[in-house]
């Protein structure tokens, strides 16, 4: 009969050997599985913190695209005040070259017509003296 809680003894001890070895590996397998978890999170951190870096490089040229933009929406803006300036002072020219021309004009008109009558006082002398 002791020979018989022996063998029981032998197979339970056994059975737990087994037990363990499974656990071992289980452990084993756990503790795989968590270093991997580490290293693919290392690596996720890793790859996060390489994102971060390009994000706030393209966020720093985007910055200076956006003041460049800026920069360029006033040099338009003083450019389109500049060619506003420019029409108004040619309409101001077109405006004082008509006002001389009209000056002209009515300079002429006035000497044609004290040259009409310089030449018909002329007329009436000449006839006065023909007589």
């Amino acid at each position: 009969q002791l020979e018989k809680k022996h063998e029981e003894e032998q197979l339970r001890s056994h059975d737990l050997e087994r037990q363990c070895q499974e656990l071992r590996l289980k452990t084993a397998r756990a503790a795989q599985e968590a270093e991997n978890s580490k290293i693919v999170s290392r690596e996720e951190l890793q790859r996060a913190e390489a994102t971060l870096k390009q994000a706030l490089a393209q966020e720093g040229k985007l910055q200076h695209l956006q003041d460049e933009i800026n920069t360029l929406g006033q040099v338009i803006k003083l450019k389109d005040t500049l060619l506003d300036d420019r029409n108004k002072s040619i309409e101001e020219l077109g405006r004082a070259v008509k006002r001389e021309q009209e000056d002209k004009t009515l300079i002429v008109e006035s000497h044609s017509h004290a040259l009409e009558q310089m030449k018909s006082t002329m007329d009436s002398l000449n006839d006065e003296l023909a007589l």
